[in-house]
């Protein structure tokens, strides 16, 4: 006698399909979680390896890379864009720093050239830093990335045109941040004016980069508050004020690495200046 074979009645289907939701559900953020680690990880890897390159590279050059903000400094030699002028910030001197702006070797004269029989690169420094070991796009490239539209039609800088090569995080593929670069000028006794907001400007204060806004005064620590970039960066260890708020105001007050320099990852929030960010200093949450 034959047995019919028994078969999933559609409520049995829908029954394990919804408990299978409800798994992918539990298990997805904690997927996530473990992913954002990850890139964390990886970010301060990054983040310690440009650190030590940094240092070698003071002690070839006898001091660190400069962060200022500057138009036309860093172009190569025989290109098209030779002629064309852009503003390099401390994230492109950090770059170019790393590994030179055609990734071929820093030159401390900014002369990028090229010997015509041999192809290879004159007067260079070795790398300081495995650059297969980072994220390298330029500013033009980031535009497309991020938003899809050409700079002139964003209506931003001109210097978000520059084709000189930045370091990126990868916490978003789609929305990369640059690695930002300050470096302290150990003459100054502000903290605004021992890094300076303003060698990543045009980074921070665009308002796709959503980053270290309201901006305060550098030169004036009445101006200075916890949300602002000289709030960021200040060492709460220093300081002589009553309150927390008083003692970031006090002229005593430093930043983070007043000797040396910062740098500064978005982190998977891709905001600058929020608890999550990846740096070579201490983040307060």
């Amino acid at each position: 006698m034959r047995h019919k074979q028994k078969a999933f009645t559609l409520v049995e289907l829908l029954v394990v399909i919804g408990i299978i939701a409800l798994l992918l559900a539990i298990a997805m953020p904690a997927f996530n979680v473990v992913k954002t680690q990850a890139k964390k990880a990886s970010m301060k890897a990054a983040i310690s390896a440009m650190s030590v390159g940094l240092e070698q590279f003071k002690n070839d050059m006898g001091y660190y890379p400069d962060s200022t903000m500057m138009n036309g400094a860093m172009r190569i030699i025989g290109t098209e864009e030779s002629s064309v002028t852009y503003g390099d910030t401390g994230a492109h001197h950090l770059a170019n720093a790393m590994f030179g702006i055609d990734m071929l070797g820093y030159n401390k004269n900014n002369i990028y050239d090229i010997d015509p029989v041999t192809g290879e690169a004159i007067d260079r420094e070795e790398q300081y830093v495995n650059i297969e070991n980072l994220n390298v796009i330029n500013f033009r490239r980031l535009n497309v990335v991020d938003f899809g539209k050409k700079v002139t039609e964003l209506g931003l800088p001109d210097n978000w045109d520059n084709l000189n090569p930045i370091i990126t995080d990868d916490f978003k593929p789609d929305r990369p941040r640059p690695v930002l670069y300050y470096r302290a000028r150990t003459n100054r006794h502000l903290i605004g004016e021992i890094c300076d907001r303003r060698d990543n400007a045009s980074i921070t204060d665009n308002p796709a980069c959503l980053g270290f806004s309201p901006s305060a005064d550098p030169s004036d620590p009445l101006t200075y508050e916890l949300g602002t970039f000289e709030g960021f960066i200040w060492n709460p260890l220093t300081g002589m004020g009553v309150n927390e708020s008083d003692r970031l105001k006090h002229l005593s007050a430093r930043p983070y690495n007043k000797d040396s320099f910062l740098l500064i990852s978005a982190g998977p929030d891709g905001l600058y200046g929020t608890g999550d960010d990846v740096c070579n200093f201490e983040v307060k949450e």
